[in-house]
């Protein structure tokens, strides 16, 4: 095991790294099934014969976390965890239910550094609090529910109903003013603002006098408040797409006749260029511009021709 208060840790990255060869290159670790409450005895006494071995246990059930400033310095260090990591998370995750890895929330948690010691908290808590039910984990995922910024307020109400309602069964406590307490600071991702108010509105009041139905009137308030002003919103974008579309097509024409002009200025004077004056027989200047240019005055047969 790698000693974190010690700098530097005990072992040197040549070992590590060898450490972290030998384990990515040895099988996958194949526990027992995990489906319910009479599979998790035997479950839970193998873990150790095959974690233990590959000092798995420590990151897992034991005391040792991952040193994010040792990572930084040690590259080797990092791999050698995540290696480790992997290895053990991989065992918990494949050998339970699909059902369990749903409850788990198995895909959010594998890239995480601590992924293996928070999923096997979670399978311990599950299972040993009684009937299978852990109020603590489904009191901790309600608590953690926050709205997202895409979900409708009614969708996320419901959810935390639901939660509420699976807490209250394995016989956990949760009121309803906790419940409409819960669901206003859970929104500050998409109503900021209303939970500004809602901690402002705490200073002068106890939380307990607040009303479910109430809070659910005000987020739905928000949600409609935020439909029009997005609403409102779309034909201003496009108005000031169409202006910015006609004032381009505008500026392309000018920019196409100024180089219409700058083309033919430029073939005029050329064509001067290769021009002699019909009036001196000088080149650069037509026989109109000769008078002009020169000062000889025009040909008595050129001055009947202006």
């Amino acid at each position: 095991m790698l000693d974190n208060n010690f700098l530097g840790g005990r072992y040197d990255d040549r070992e590590l790294a060898e450490y972290t060869k030998v384990l990515r290159n040895s099988a996958p670790i194949t526990l027992p099934k995990l489906h319910s409450k009479g599979d998790y005895k035997a479950w839970k006494s193998e873990v150790p014969l095959h974690f233990e071995p590959r000092t798995l246990g420590d990151i897992t059930y034991g005391g040792e976390r991952y040193d994010e400033d040792l990572g930084l310095r040690r590259q080797k260090y990092a791999e050698w965890y995540s290696a480790r990591k992997t290895k053990a998370f991989s065992a918990l995750a494949l050998s339970l239910s699909v059902d369990l890895r749903s409850t788990f929330k198995v895909d959010e948690l594998r890239d995480d550094m601590e992924a293996a010691s928070v999923l096997w908290e979670a399978i311990t808590k599950h299972f040993e609090a009684g009937d299978g039910i852990n109020p603590d984990y489904l009191l901790r995922e309600l608590m953690m529910r926050m709205l997202q910024p895409n979900e409708k307020v009614d969708a996320y109400a419901e959810d935390i109903e639901l939660k509420v309602t699976k807490l209250r069964q394995a016989k956990g406590d949760f009121a309803d003013w906790q419940q409409a307490s819960l669901l206003l600071p859970n929104s500050v991702r998409v109503f900021p603002d209303l939970t500004r108010e809602y901690a402002n509105w705490l200073n002068s009041h106890d939380r307990k006098t607040l009303k479910l139905t109430t809070v659910l009137q005000r987020l739905r308030a928000a949600e409609h408040q935020r439909q029009q002003l997005e609403s409102q919103a779309q034909p201003a974008s496009r108005a000031t797409a169409q202006v910015a579309h006609v004032t381009s097509e505008h500026q392309d024409k000018g920019r196409k006749r100024s180089k219409q002009q700058r083309k033919h200025n430029k073939g005029v004077q050329d064509k001067k260029a290769r021009t002699n004056c019909g009036n001196c027989g000088g080149d650069g200047h037509w026989w109109l511009e000769c008078t002009e240019t020169t000062g000889k005055p025009l040909k008595p047969e050129l001055e009947r021709r202006k």
